[in-house]
């Protein structure tokens, strides 16, 4: 039996994944921390008590206890703080999206995963959604077009950890094509290129992703309850794979959390970004605007 622990009950994903996880018969939670950022003392309790799980006081009490840790805390200022002891303990992490807001954490956490060999994994879920993995993936000269909605940031998320996990390969070039409409060129390593749209239409609350290789295919991943579903299932299958050690997800993982930073510096100064080695501009994204204003869906 894997027990699994979670570092911050903010956001829905704290209870939609606790649900994709007791359909399974060999995971279960056993402990939980929560900041109280957002949630309060009555609905922790509560969800406790639904999941049958120790509520702790300090997120050492949680990785101490558990095989695996999920940090799901909305503010992604704290995903650095809460993830690294844990990485430093030989503790696999899940760290939700996005994974850091800054160079400064990015590269600590960097730093952690290569010192340590514990395996990171993350990010959007919406890379495991059923049918983006219709999409042929690490396929050279082809061409990706994606958009997105709402947050550049936190929910821009969603359409660069898509494009560098279907295009499978490091990106190397980050460019403006609309900075004032939150439109960019990514080229990767491998030849193949893709343009994001990072501020389309928040009433269609509708990711769509167009893909050219062989022929045209195009791929719509909606926000019903139903669909998150379909990619939070596969989502956690691949995180408790690397948890077992027969998945490694990690370089992948810090590439699209480096590639989501240039994108955002790309956007902030309109002016292309050059990949140098594992680096990325100095760049911090405020978290704290975001989290004042935040409400889980659920």
């Amino acid at each position: 039996m894997i027990d699994l622990g979670i570092l911050g009950l903010d956001t829905s994903h704290a209870e939609a994944f606790a649900a994709v996880l007791t359909d399974r018969s060999d995971v279960r939670l056993t402990h939980a921390w929560d900041g109280r950022r957002i949630r309060d003392d009555a609905w922790v309790a509560e969800y406790a008590t639904t999941h049958d799980l120790d509520v702790v006081d300090r997120p050492s009490d949680v990785i101490e206890r558990v095989d695996g840790v999920l940090v799901l805390a909305v503010d992604w200022d704290q995903h650095r703080k809460l993830a690294t002891p844990a990485l430093e303990a030989g503790v696999p992490v899940l760290i939700d999206k996005p994974i850091v807001g800054s160079t400064g954490d990015l590269a600590a956490i960097r730093e952690s995963v290569d010192s340590t060999g514990t395996s990171l994994f993350g990010g959007s879920a919406l890379p495991f959604h059923p049918d983006v993995g219709t999409l042929p993936r690490a396929t050279v000269d082809r061409f990706l077009a994606a958009s997105g909605y709402g947050d550049p940031f936190y929910y821009g998320v969603h359409v660069v950890d898509t494009i560098r996990h279907v295009i499978d390969a490091d990106w190397v070039r980050v460019c403006p094509v609309d900075a004032d409409r939150g439109v960019v060129g990514v080229q990767f390593a491998s030849g193949a290129t893709a343009t994001c749209y990072l501020d389309g239409p928040a009433a269609a609350a509708t990711f769509a992703f167009l893909d050219v290789t062989t022929k045209p295919r195009t791929v719509t991943v909606d926000s019903t309850p139903e669909t998150l579903k379909e990619m939070y299932a596969p989502y956690l299958d691949a995180y408790l794979a690397c948890l077992a050690g027969e998945l490694d997800r990690t370089h992948a993982v810090l590439d699209a959390a480096a590639l989501l930073l240039a994108v955002q510096a790309c956007l902030a100064a309109d002016t292309p970004i050059e990949r140098s080695g594992d680096g990325v501009p100095e760049i911090a994204i405020d978290a704290a605007t975001f989290v004042a204003e935040y409400e889980p869906y659920y």
